[in-house]
């Protein structure tokens, strides 16, 4: 059972996908991030942009945009004393929260319940995760009353690499170290392959303590997680369905200043860059 969230592509959604061969050209501009505008491509077409404000290397508000330029949502951020993301807040321009997420964690900051809630649908959602002494992680999802469960399974470095609903493997992830190199969903693997220079200017694992069983946990979906285990710049990521590319624009300090998405050869997302 995966958890709807709307800000995959509101914000997070630009890391779940993945930069060609290309030389990487690199330009000297270096300083703390301080925004990222992110735009949704369709037939060649602008779609929807978003706008990420940063502050301490962390987004702080999300800001969406349709084609014509109108502002209809809003997203805050908010992080406890430790740092770790504890809650997001969409709201409409007029101020109203129509979605929000909570997180949960133990002493030890990992997570230990998320929640999902939609007012304009009247919904929400709980996981509820349990640490067992097996090396595994057993998620409980209750919707509407019913109950789904999951369970993660940890490799002998206590990291997620596969994911069982039902009895079947629904995922599984091959490391090198920390790094994967491939995931596999009912037969199809994709295989990941990295940039030897750069890396992304935030990490989406920092913002759980650096934990990646926390990212999975906040999607509570592996297949999802496993391409924010790093801050590592993924050039491709290539599968019998399909090939996913990043074309990036470097700054002096080997940060993004640029990045573009293709699906197939065309261009789906382009990222732009604002440092201080």
């Amino acid at each position: 059972m995966k958890k709807s969230n709307i800000l995959l592509v509101a914000f997070f959604g630009f890391n779940l996908i993945s930069c060609t061969d290309e030389p990487v050209d690199f330009q000297q501009e270096t300083g703390e991030l301080i925004e990222v505008e992110e735009r949704n491509y369709e037939g060649g077409e602008i779609e929807s942009v978003s706008i990420t404000k940063f502050n301490d290397q962390r987004p702080q508000m999300v800001t969406e945009y349709d084609a014509s330029g109108e502002v209809f949502s809003i997203a805050r951020l908010s992080y406890n004393a430790a740092d770790l993301l504890v809650s997001i807040k969409v709201s409409s321009t007029d101020g109203i929260v129509f979605y929000e997420e909570g997180f949960t964690y133990d002493n030890a900051n990992r997570i230990i319940q998320t929640t999902v809630s939609a007012s304009d649908e009247d919904y929400f959602q709980t996981n509820n995760f349990t640490y067992n002494p097996n090396a595994t992680i057993t998620s409980s999802t209750e919707i509407d009353g019913e109950i789904f469960s999951k369970t993660f399974v940890l490799n002998p470095n206590s990291i997620i690499t596969r994911e069982i609903e039902d009895g079947e493997v629904i995922y599984s992830v091959e490391f090198n170290n920390l790094l994967p190199i491939s995931k596999t969903n009912f037969g199809n693997t994709s295989t990941f392959s990295y940039l030897e220079e750069g890396s992304e200017s935030y990490a989406f694992v920092n913002y759980f303590g650096g934990n990646p069983n926390n990212v999975v946990l906040y999607y509570n979906d592996l297949g999802l997680a496993v391409d924010q285990f790093t801050d590592k710049l993924i050039s491709k990521i290539e599968s019998n369905f399909m090939t996913e590319e990043y074309e990036y624009t470097l700054n002096g300090d080997g940060f993004p200043l640029t990045k573009k998405y293709y699906v197939d050869g065309e261009l789906s997302k382009e990222s732009i860059y604002t440092y201080k």
